[in-house]
């Protein structure tokens, strides 16, 4: 019995560090006009034991999916079981974290892949290849966002006029105007000084 307890307290101890890796909220998406472009209409939460918080990748964050090319559609889709998993691994990409690395990314796109029920095979293709090319995107997503293009909109816009724009769903372009516009909008009410002692004008008979 003392031989097999330093055994059993070593198993229960490693499982216990392996903490489960997963999404705490479903993948809610809007399609854009186009068909290229989905909007998550909800934050995406994703719980790794590796990482103190949780990774959200917020609701107005604009993702394509899977970036898989054309040609190999009828076998990958770029959606399926690894959805989720892929637009996690677009926000990574994106936001470029200095915590976060392309290697720890990719990383937790191969876990989330897992954790999503994601097939062997389908996942480990996944993860290959990003792991061998993703550095393109990476870098190519750090010049877009340095060229001003953005990814993300503001919860405010996303409260108070994303749903206005359906039922029929806006294309990116029209998102992005539409957010330009709210933003300035909004600047100009916030820049409108209040006065919380407004001042008298003197009476006709006291001015001089």
């Amino acid at each position: 019995m003392k031989n097999i307890l330093p055994w059993f307290c070593a198993i229960l101890l490693s499982s216990c560090a392996g903490a489960p890796k997963q999404f705490e909220t479903p993948l809610v998406v809007t399609q854009l006009r186009g068909g290229k472009y989905w909007i998550l209409k909800n934050d995406l939460i994703y719980k790794d034991s590796a990482i103190k918080e949780p990774i959200v990748v917020p609701r107005g964050f604009v993702t394509d999916f899977a970036s898989v090319p054309r040609s190999v559609w009828s076998i990958y889709p770029t959606s399926g079981s690894y959805t989720a998993a892929a637009v996690l691994h677009d926000y990574l990409y994106w936001k470029q974290d200095p915590q976060i690395t392309k290697e720890k990314s990719d990383n937790i796109f191969y876990d989330a892949m897992t954790s999503s029920g994601t097939p062997n095979l389908t996942r480990d293709t996944f993860y290959n290849a990003v792991d061998k090319v993703g550095f393109l995107a990476w870098n190519n997503n750090s010049k877009l966002k340095n060229s001003g293009e953005r990814r993300e909109y503001p919860q405010g816009f996303m409260d108070e006029e994303f749903d206005r724009l359906q039922p029929r769903p806006p294309s990116l372009a029209q998102v992005r105007n539409e957010a330009k516009v709210w933003e300035i909008r909004n600047q100009r009410t916030a820049s409108v000084p209040v006065s919380r002692n407004p001042v008298r004008m003197p009476s006709p008979a006291t001015a001089r």
